[in-house]
């Protein structure tokens, strides 16, 4: 018996026959109560050869936890069996079942994550959820755990990832120091910093800084060294900056000493010794440094050598603007000695506009846009013409931008000030100038209103934008698809979705090449769906598919279209063809989220017509595969507390639920739910009157009346039940409407 059975199924049978409180077997008929017979056994029914046992009766009644127990049993008892079968992928999906039935069975998540991550089973994203829970409840194993804990620390999860390595410490001890126990404590180091730690870095850079300097001591080789120390010393640079940012400065010019060895940069090293003097206000060493890097000419730091100065003359003058003049001095000269130094013109640039010198400021930019253009240069100018109100000037460089960045993306903060400076006018004058000044060259024709379109959309001027728009698509040179895509969005964004279909239509015609045609049938359908266009979106959908056939993006799109046009029978079964055709692929992130959704829908799908279980089974599939995932939390749990069942689990999930996102209502209205059909009304109330708080929805309002009722709090409910009655005249929902009028009534009737 494989060891996840043994021991497993007597503390599932002792849950269900706790000891004195049922018997092995039931009479099948009572007793004489006259002259009662315990000796005799009871008379066989039907068959007398007939050997299956009787079933066993609790003398109490089960409970919820007691049921929970036998039904993973019996889902282990089929995992079993399919494991033997070889179908191991349905037997992952057994596994995870009944974990989340018995949640306190270790064994069952030690099976379930290494059978994620087997080679034929190769579900690696499921492998890594399972394996973060089995972490919390105290996986051991010391591979598993460091391959969870990188995982963690690319998907943006230090804390996580830095609790395991902290765990594998322990485990590991100091017993046999290798490259390996040094890396991982090179890594708790990093995420320290990340975590804004600094000093408890110190604890773990401490010891790397002694294998850097002791290699034998660690078993680490000459070629096992220079892995430690990375590309050019990164991990002395690593430590050097903790040590920095914890006070450690003799330890951090020492690191940053070993970091120079392998390719000795001596500027570079004396900035870096500047860093640390500084810190420690060392001002006269941190000067000296630092001008040994600004001498030398060198760009590799980029503009930090400056800003450092600046900070260092701040603290040895005292005196902001005093600091400043120097600082203009100083790097004015520097400037007439290095005039190739692109780093330095573009903070002096920044430098001098930030002081009111705006025509040295462009006469900078200007000279470094010539030799190579960059959308910071482009920024630093608008900043510039708009501090000078020089119309001219600021409209050339927007339309020299969209040239290199059609959305103006790079220029989002300036445009927005274009818009709101001086209530608008700088942007009526922008335009009254681009009217008048037509360029002669037809893409800067398109260019220069393309500009004045993204501008007056931007200040929702739209009967403006789409003109310009139209303008810009009429002077182009050639129809140009890309920028009636952008447009497209633009419109879309700004929820004009007829608007935005034309555009797209656009789009198409202007496209010339067939692999770019199948995306924007597919934004086409998008706006016409938004629109409330179903045909027109299923047509432009299925456009899409045949231009590029079997494409998942394209296949999902249509059960939406049709759910999103309330087109809910044929959407269920589009929901499931989809799903019986691409639910197998696991090697698809995008794939595995567009069925996630799907499941969710088909579970609401179910719930409009009545069928409760399809909906519980749809949510029970997507907590098989993301265990955590608490939009399903939410939603099973709401539904079992609308059913008055599984109401313990349906506390732990929903609240949960809340602890993710507390601002969310509808959690907050579960929440309160459950804890009503629990008869906690007082707990009800409290969460239900902060989701009221949160949005005044119907179904929150009716809730809270329903807890304040049974406070005997009969005002109140009255007036919670009249104020959710208005909300759903508000959405014509005549079946709520019609169950609070009933509610109302009896209330009325009760009163008289």
């Amino acid at each position: 018996m494989p060891r996840i059975w043994a021991g497993f199924l007597v503390v599932a049978w002792s849950a269900v026959l706790p000891v004195g409180k049922q018997s092995a077997a039931a009479p099948t008929s009572p007793p004489d109560a006259a002259s009662p017979r315990t000796d005799l056994p009871p008379e066989p029914v039907g068959d007398r050869f007939d050997d299956r046992p009787l079933p066993l009766v609790s003398r109490q009644p089960r409970t919820e936890r007691d049921a929970d127990v036998i039904h993973a049993t019996a889902l282990l008892a089929h995992a079993r069996m399919l494991m033997q079968r070889g179908d191991l992928g349905n037997a992952l999906r057994r596994y995870q079942r009944a974990w989340r039935y018995h949640p306190t069975a270790v064994p069952i998540m030690e099976r379930i994550v290494p059978l994620a991550f087997q080679t034929s089973v190769n579900r690696q994203a499921e492998g890594y959820r399972y394996a973060v829970i089995a972490a919390d409840q105290g996986l051991s194993d010391p591979q598993l755990l460091t391959q969870l804990a990188v995982h963690l620390t690319r998907n943006n999860q230090p804390r996580r990832a830095l609790q395991l390595y902290e765990r594998l410490r322990k485990m590991q001890g100091t017993k046999s120091p290798s490259l390996r126990w040094v890396v991982q404590h090179v890594e708790m180091g990093r995420l320290c910093l990340i975590l804004k730690q600094p000093k408890r870095s110190i604890e773990y850079f401490d010891l790397v800084r002694k294998a850097i300097k002791s290699p034998k001591e660690y078993s680490i080789s000459a070629p096992q060294l220079k892995r430690l120390l990375g590309a050019k010393n990164a991990t002395c640079l690593l430590l050097a900056n903790g040590y920095l940012q914890s006070g450690q400065f003799d330890a951090a010019l020492e690191m940053f000493a070993k970091a120079d060895e392998g390719q000795p940069n001596p500027a570079l090293l004396a900035f870096r010794r500047a860093r640390v003097e500084a810190v420690r206000e060392n001002i006269p060493e941190a000067l000296a440094q630092l001008q040994q890097y600004l001498e030398s000419g060198q760009t590799v730091a980029g503009t930090s050598p400056y800003e450092l100065l600046r900070r260092v003359l701040l603290v040895q003058t005292g005196d902001e603007q005093q600091a400043v003049a120097r600082l203009q001095t100083h790097l004015a000269e520097l400037h007439k000695a290095q005039v190739d130094n692109r780093p330095l013109r573009s903070y002096l640039a920044e430098l001098w506009r930030s002081q009111g010198r705006l025509q040295e400021a462009e006469t900078l930019l200007q000279m470094l846009r010539k030799q190579k253009p960059e959308a910071n240069l482009n920024r630093g100018l608008v900043r510039i013409y708009l501090q000078q109100e020089a119309v001219p000037s600021l409209y050339h460089i927007l339309v020299e931008t969209v040239a290199q960045d059609p959305q103006l993306a790079s220029l989002n903060t300036q445009l927005a000030q274009i818009v709101k400076q001086d209530e608008g006018r700088i942007l009526d004058r922008l335009l009254r100038h681009a009217t008048e000044n037509t360029p002669p060259d037809a893409k800067l024709a398109m260019r220069a209103a393309h500009v004045m379109a993204i501008l007056t959309a931007l200040a929702q001027r739209f009967p403006e934008a789409d003109k310009w728009f139209e303008t810009a698509r009429r002077v182009a040179p050639a129809p140009n698809p890309q920028l009636c895509r952008n447009w497209g969005r633009r419109m879309y964004q700004a929820k004009r979705f007829p608007q935005a279909a034309n555009a797209f239509r656009a789009a198409l015609q202007a496209q010339t090449i067939p692999d770019n045609q199948p995306l924007l049938y597919l934004l086409l359908a998008d706006a016409l769906v938004s629109d409330q266009q179903v045909e027109p979106a299923l047509q432009a959908v299925r456009k899409s598919i045949e231009l590029k056939p079997d494409q998942f993006v394209a296949e999902s799109q249509i059960p939406w279209v049709l759910y999103r046009g309330k087109r809910y029978a044929d959407a269920k079964r589009q929901y499931l063809i989809f799903l019986d055709k691409f639910d197998s692929r696991f090697d698809n992130d995008q794939i595995r989220r567009i069925c996630r959704q799907a499941r969710f829908i088909l579970s609401t799908l179910a719930l409009r017509e009545g069928d409760f279980h399809s909906a519980e089974r749809w949510l029970e599939e997507v907590l098989d595969e993301f265990p955590e995932d608490i939009g399903a939390f939410n939603d099973l749990g709401y539904l079992w507390a609308d059913q008055n069942k599984h109401l313990a689990r349906s506390l732990v999930m929903v609240q949960q639920a809340v602890a993710a996102e507390p601002e969310n209502a509808a959690y907050r209205d579960s929440l309160g739910w459950v804890y009503y059909r629990l008869g906690q009304f007082q707990q009800a109330v409290v969460e239900l009157e902060k989701a009221v708080a949160q949005t005044a929805d119907g179904v929150i309002l009716d809730h809270l009346g329903d807890a304040y009722l049974k406070l005997q709090q009969r005002a109140k409910a009255q007036a919670t039940w009249k104020r959710a009655l208005a909300v759903f005249k508000t959405e014509n929902n005549l079946q709520q409407i019609q169950s609070v009028q009933t509610k109302l009534r009896q209330f009325r009737t009760t009163d008289s």
